[in-house]
């Protein structure tokens, strides 16, 4: 699903730039493994190389990157091996004295894992680092050995560093909420950190150093992941080429949204005792698909909207998924940033293609720069 910002009416600003957004398709497809679409992907994307292939698998820290890279690799059958980045972390007691933490290159022994990123390419055997994370030290090195496809899982695997020696980049990304609900519990029982040292650690790590220096690589990375809030991983768009050239085994499970081109912002009729009107609404959408229209925004732009009560809104929503066959974007900033974030949800739940987020009109007065305050 794309998220979609007015920053005026006349302005889109779309977060993937060259990529095709996917949906998947029907029920059955719904249900369908992320780790499925992408493990035969892969096997058709590499099908006649006979050299090892390196995966970068990234992104925030507690968005399920290890989980994920566990299930990939097994998709892959047994020609499959996984290179955790997070045991190339300098020492704890060295990053808390620097006052940084693992999201920062600087906390990371990035010289070593790109000689032995290098190594993986050209099939040879190395000793790695293994890094204890109870006591913070690497107290022990294991052997890597190369295989076909080669895995590489950690919140760096796809930082700028690493980019030229990747085959096939995949972001993951999850609501911050997932993120901190992953690391809070793993920091507490796994490290032994209390309630308080792992909310910095999140709020350092996460918000400010993932953001700085790993949050850009989703800018080139081929195929983005979204993690749900029960850990459920779906493909939410992959790089134009390889949807151009995989068109055909894509197709089995996803299918392409088109988010570009006209998008008319549906009306909401009501009836003489101002109620919506169902039927009126259901006629719109019909004369509008068969008058060519591809692409609506519900709830948006027309002025009622800001009318509209909450259950209103989301059956406004089911009925336009119902009924009208194209893509469908579903405004859901109107008011407190809690309720925007319930009706994305919504979104997500009925199958919108897209979350519309129009700045409120009550901002515009506001000293300085309102959207930006806004967001």
């Amino acid at each position: 699903m794309a998220i979609i910002f007015y920053a005026g009416l006349s302005e889109l600003v779309f977060m993937h730039k060259y990529k095709t957004h996917v949906a998947y398709k029907g029920e059955a497809g719904g249900r369908c493994r992320a780790e499925e679409v992408l493990g035969k992907l892969i096997l058709e994307r590499f099908a006649g190389n006979g050299g090892c292939v390196v995966i970068a698998i990234g992104g925030p820290g507690g968005s399920g990157k290890s989980t994920f890279a566990g299930k990939l690799a097994a998709e892959l059958g047994g020609d499959a091996s996984i290179l955790r980045l997070d045991d190339y972390k300098t020492p704890r007691a060295e990053r808390s004295n620097q006052n940084i933490f693992g999201a920062h290159p600087d906390a990371n022994l990035m010289g070593l894992a790109a000689e032995h990123i290098s190594l993986v390419r050209e099939n040879k055997t190395f000793e790695k680092p293994v890094y204890d994370n109870v006591t913070g030290e690497v107290n022990s090195r294991e052997t890597y050995r190369p295989r076909r496809f080669n895995i590489l899982d950690g919140e760096i695997s796809t930082y700028k560093k690493f980019r030229h020696d990747i085959d096939l980049s995949v972001f993951i990304d999850s609501d911050y909420k997932t993120q901190l609900a992953t690391r809070t519990s793993r920091d507490i029982v796994v490290r032994g950190y209390t309630w308080e040292k792992a909310i910095a650690t999140f709020l350092q790590s996460n918000l400010r150093e993932f953001t700085k220096y790993g949050a850009e690589s989703k800018k080139w990375a081929d195929v983005h992941l979204y993690c749900r809030e029960d850990y459920s991983v779906v493909v939410e768009s992959v790089s134009s080429e390889l949807y151009e050239h995989f068109e055909g085994l894509l197709a089995e499970y996803l299918t392409e949204v088109d988010l570009s081109g006209l998008v008319v912002p549906v009306t909401t009729p009501f009836s003489k005792s101002n109620e919506i009107d169902k039927r009126m609404f259901i006629e719109h959408l019909e004369m509008l698909s068969k008058q060519g229209v591809k692409r609506i925004l519900v709830n948006g732009t027309t002025g009622e909207f800001f009318s509209l009560m909450p259950e209103e809104r989301r059956m406004m929503l089911k009925l336009a998924r119902e009924y009208f066959p194209g893509v469908i974007m579903f405004h859901a900033g109107y008011a407190s940033l809690a309720e925007t974030e319930k009706e994305a949800r919504w979104g997500q739940e009925y199958g919108a293609d897209a979350i519309v987020a129009i700045t409120p009109y009550y901002l515009a007065d506001l000293p300085g720069d309102g959207l930006v305050d806004y967001f």
